[in-house]
């Protein structure tokens, strides 16, 4: 744009760019670059003018708006502190629970459910006072980290989000400690969370899996009843 407003503005340099990039079609209708530069003679003066003017100011009353500062947007992040809860451990009963804050979220057997090899288990939400009375203190609670959501209702929706899961078959990786590792993943792949706690995770899961083989026979959580 510019450089077409100097070459208007200019004779001698105006006739070789409005011959060349002019339609070659109508040669008979070029203009002549002298009427070029009378008729637009005023563009350099006007070009340089809205170039030399200031910008308009934003916000209200002329002032800009206040920035976004990191310690604002850090400020509103909401971390929680999760865990791990065994209940009935080293029993045929052995489930596992993953406690965001005071919530729990676990894979079950449905009320109406007949525990096969290939049951497939259904996430739930509860909370973990629920759990602690429910087994009546015969749990284990192993932290393996925090979790940063963006605001309390971000963790919200990531919770109900997860007991939307859908979990293979019970003896293709879908037991209880099967669907924590899968909400890790979610979580971690999102992050949720750091490495070092999926990885903190993994330590529970082999040793849980490893135990469920050596001592029963079957995986944990094979006969976990709600």
């Amino acid at each position: 744009m510019i450089l077409l407003i100097v070459l208007l503005s200019v004779p001698d340099l105006a006739g070789p760019f409005v011959k060349r990039f002019s339609p070659r079609c109508c040669p008979e209708s070029l203009p002549n670059p002298s009427s070029l530069h009378s008729a637009f003679g005023w563009l350099p003066v006007v070009a340089l003018a809205v170039f030399a003017s200031p910008l308009p100011a934003r916000g209200s009353a002329g002032t800009a708006p206040a920035p976004i500062r990191a310690e604002h947007i850090l400020s509103s992040i909401v971390q929680a502190d999760l865990r791990v809860i065994l209940i009935y451990q080293d029993d045929p009963k052995e489930h596992a629970f993953l406690a965001i804050d005071n919530t729990a979220v676990h894979a079950c057997v449905s009320k109406i459910q007949l525990m096969t090899s290939d049951t497939i288990l259904i996430p739930e939400k509860t909370s973990t006072l629920r759990v602690q009375n429910t087994t009546k203190g015969t749990l284990k609670t192993m932290p393996i980290g925090k979790a940063s959501f963006v605001s309390r209702e971000h963790k919200e929706n990531v919770i109900n989000e997860m007991i939307n899961v859908k979990m293979p078959p019970f003896n293709q990786k879908g037991t209880c400690v099967d669907y924590i590792r899968i909400v890790l993943q979610k979580f971690k792949d999102r992050g949720i969370i750091v490495d070092s706690v999926l990885e903190s995770y993994e330590t529970i899961y082999k040793e849980r899996y490893q135990a469920g083989y050596e001592r029963l026979g079957v995986a944990p959580g094979e006969r976990t009843r709600r």
